[in-house]
């Protein structure tokens, strides 16, 4: 048996969410994501019936470029079973640190001179360290066992997930026991 769950990224409760001044929506620089509590719960249910029934579940999300953390998130926890990429996603994934306010962490960029600190847009940060995005990510599935493939832009899937997604998308695992 299989059980499909799909999980949504939305915003953290917990992060400071500030509505525009105009009113038209929310302030998105520097707000955090996480997956809907709701699809959270739907997971642990579907683990839980795999579990006594046997069988296997499969969570999926679809998103645009900006769900990129959550896969880089279950790619590390070895939950990504295939990560699809496009070959024309050209960015690098950069490590900074904010010299106003000591912020430090890894960020995705089109270019090293893009890179900001989220909480202090305006300030140059020191970058210690850079690499392709795309070669980051083969080596961080090597270490978890995911299979990558690599689509071509001149295929309709390549196209497609290059203009709908981003260039990046994931087929999540979470299998328990049983076929």
């Amino acid at each position: 048996m299989k059980i499909l769950v799909t999980a949504k990224r939305v915003e953290d409760p917990e992060s400071k969410i500030k509505v525009k001044a105009d009113g038209s929506g929310i302030v998105q620089e520097g707000l955090k994501y996480k997956i809907n509590p709701f699809d959270e719960i739907a997971v642990e249910e579907a683990l839980r019936l795999s579990a006594k029934h046997g069988g296997e579940v499969v969570v999926a999300s679809i998103g645009t470029k900006d769900v990129q953390e959550q896969l880089r998130h279950a790619l590390a926890m070895g939950a990504v079973d295939t990560l699809l990429i496009s070959e024309g996603l050209r960015k690098k994934r950069v490590t900074i640190k904010c010299p106003q306010c000591n912020w430090q962490g890894q960020l995705t960029v089109d270019k090293e001179e893009d890179a900001r600190c989220p909480a202090c847009p305006t300030v140059t940060p020191t970058i210690e360290s850079s690499a392709d995005f795309v070669d980051a990510l083969y080596d961080d599935a090597e270490k978890v066992g995911t299979r990558v493939e690599l689509l071509s832009v001149d295929s309709e899937e390549g196209e497609t997930l290059m203009k709908a997604f981003g260039g990046i998308a994931a087929i999540l695992r979470y299998g328990i026991g049983g076929q």
